[in-house]
């Protein structure tokens, strides 16, 4: 496991190829972020550096991407042009966001994920790893959790809905099926009651009765909002990193994206987020991050992790 101070331009074409089971990462959103230049450097939209993360992964291996609301579909395009199979878009959103400039723009609640694959056999996402709490839910003749999971010993024609419907009533299969949506509650909702105001409710209200009590309690959606205060204290220092993602988030796309005692790329490691999901995960992790003062961050975080696991 590793953490190298880099441009990851420079750094990826000296790694082995088909290394990697998985790509997650926060690329720049080529916006210009509070004045940072390593925020307008391209290479987010660049097919050749896609190039180079595409070469280090396995087969099949999968790429999450966060991006922005204004420039991911130049990113998404980069991608596919590298020659990366889009697969879908996950929406992350989220209640604690605001406005940089409240007359000219609106608040932002959300921020698109790109979920992308290296062509070569049709590797499972960790399906089981992220399923949400709660029992299935009743929507006319199918239930939201009946859905066929592919397995290594099963064929694509061989794994039917009556074999899934077995494993769920024998109990193999818990929870509900991860949806592409990432939602959040406000901050006032507890475990078991909503907040007035909280989106989540409002859902629910539009819900038929019978649905709404059997859902009572349990999830629809994975929520997380943006990462805590307190989550940004490191030894009592304020990180001052200025997209730190949540690790709750982090945690859930790393069990997604790579399988357990698989290796994750982040070429765009930063202080460190997607490092310490994987640490915290069983997953082991290659980071790259330009920035010595992030690198440091990132490093003492993880120093964090390893104090913890020794302790335990």
């Amino acid at each position: 496991m590793s953490l190298v101070i880099g441009d990851s331009r420079a750094v990826l074409p000296t790694l082995d190829a088909e290394r990697f089971d998985a790509c997650v990462t926060d690329p720049p959103y080529e916006i210009g972020l509070v004045g940072k230049r390593w925020d307008r450097s391209g290479v987010a939209f660049d097919p050749a550096f896609w190039r180079s993360v595409l070469r280090t992964l396995k087969p099949g291996g999968h790429l999450l991407a966060f991006g922005g609301t204004r420039t991911a579909h130049r990113m998404v395009c980069a991608i596919e042009d590298a020659g990366f199979e889009i697969r879908d878009t996950l929406q992350w959103l989220y209640n604690n966001g605001y406005p940089k400039n409240a007359r000219t723009q609106l608040k932002p609640a959300h921020e698109p994920i790109t979920l992308a694959r290296k062509p070569g056999p049709l590797l499972p996402l960790g399906i089981a790893e992220c399923r949400l709490e709660g029992r299935p839910v009743q929507c006319g003749n199918l239930r939201d959790t009946e859905k066929p999971i592919l397995s290594a010993s099963m064929g694509p024609k061989k794994s039917t809905r009556f074999d899934y419907q077995r494993r769920l009533l024998a109990g193999e299969i818990q929870g509900r099926f991860p949806s592409n949506v990432l939602f959040s509650h406000i901050a006032d909702c507890t475990d078991s009651e909503c907040a007035p105001g909280c989106a989540v409710a409002e859902l629910d209200r539009q819900c038929p009765p019978e649905r709404i009590a059997a859902r009572k309690g349990s999830g629809r959606f994975f929520f997380c909002g943006k990462a805590s205060p307190r989550e940004r204290l490191i030894g009592g220092v304020k990180n001052p990193h200025p997209t730190v993602k949540p690790l709750h988030l982090m945690r859930y796309l790393v069990r997604l994206a790579c399988p357990e005692g698989g290796e994750v790329l982040d070429p765009f490691a930063g202080s460190g987020s997607t490092l310490v999901a994987c640490a915290e995960q069983g997953r082991r992790y290659f980071g790259i991050e330009q920035s010595a003062q992030y690198a440091e961050i990132a490093q003492a975080r993880l120093a964090g992790v390893n104090r913890d696991r020794s302790t335990a």
